[in-house]
């Protein structure tokens, strides 16, 4: 189910955002005994200026839901690494309101999963009788758990940098055109846009001087299968919604779940087209272009292996 008025595109307003929550149930005789949710947006409507420890808005969810069901829940990232939340002001009430938000959504979908499970039952007054009326809204949502897990360790390319010369020139450059161009017009947006690029890359660049890697970097891949048209990838850094988004159409699996910062930590991994966009993701990320395309074909790879059927 959607959760509208909590996510943006962060780089583009017009791009893609997926809004969808998905929610998991695990439910037993005495009533819930756990569930899941997972969600693509940034946990980031506190700006930089708080300095106080806070589990965000995924924390305020996790906590409205549990109190709700009596049964620990876990939040699961999606893929956001271009999508980041909306709010009123970045202080704790905006985080309280996407909380609520994510959690009302959760909550439905939980209701409608012990609905399903249980079926429905009504008291006819008239003759009275407690007739069942169906197997609630969504009878399609129950599956029995068949558990499956594979992994698979890959070696993506790394970039290499300028020099630190390079990029002060590069990026006075850009800030002269920026400085030169009208507030929201095409050429300032490009200059900017640029202009964090090489910021970041300057970052980034500062960091890979201090590690000993060369050439690539080893990671993981995690695939769960939980059922019959229900399975779990996992990926080990920073990923935009478009990559979840392919994932999920190639794989064909049903109702697939994306979660980002598993197993590992690798930072962004962004798009081949991201670099000539420029931005913070495409400044940031350690990786070319070609590991987005390498995580996917090994994500679909990964998830073929668990989901396979017949055995």
């Amino acid at each position: 189910i959607d959760v509208p008025g909590v996510a943006m595109n962060r780089r583009d307003p017009d791009g893609p955002v997926d809004q969808t929550l998905r929610a998991l149930l695990l439910d037993g005789e005495d009533g819930p005994i756990a569930s899941l949710m997972n969600f693509a947006c940034h946990a980031t409507v506190l700006s930089g200026e708080n300095l106080l420890l806070s589990a965000e808005f995924p924390g305020v969810a996790c906590r409205i839901v549990e109190a709700a069901t009596g049964a620990p829940t876990v939040y699961l990232q999606g893929a956001c690494g271009n999508v980041n939340p909306v709010w009123i002001r970045q202080d704790f009430a905006s985080v309280e309101r996407a909380g609520q938000a994510v959690a009302g959504v959760a909550l439905s979908v939980i209701a409608d999963l012990r609905a399903a499970g249980d079926g429905l039952r009504g008291h006819n007054i008239r003759w009275d009788e407690f007739p069942t009326v169906g197997k609630g809204p969504s009878p399609d949502g129950i599956i029995a758990p068949r558990l499956r897990a594979a992994r698979r360790e890959i070696d993506l390319p790394l970039r290499e940098f300028a020099s630190d010369e390079e990029y002060a020139t590069r990026i006075e450059a850009a800030r002269t055109e920026a400085d030169a161009n009208p507030a929201a017009s095409p050429a300032r947006r490009a200059a900017m846009a640029q202009l964090s690029r090489y910021e970041g890359e300057r970052w980034a660049a500062a960091w890979a001087r201090r590690s000993d890697e060369a050439g690539t970097r080893r990671t993981e891949v995690q695939a769960l299968s939980l059922g019959d048209g229900v399975a779990l990838v996992a990926l080990p850094g920073e990923f935009f919604v478009e990559t979840a988004a392919m994932i999920r159409e190639e794989s064909g699996v049903e109702e697939l779940l994306v979660a980002w910062y598993a197993n590992d930590y690798i930072g962004y991994v962004v798009p081949e087209d991201a670099f000539a966009e420029g931005g913070y993701e495409s400044g940031v990320t350690f990786f070319t272009g070609e590991a987005e395309s390498i995580i996917r074909k090994v994500s679909l790879d990964t998830l073929r292996e668990v989901c396979r059927h017949g055995d």
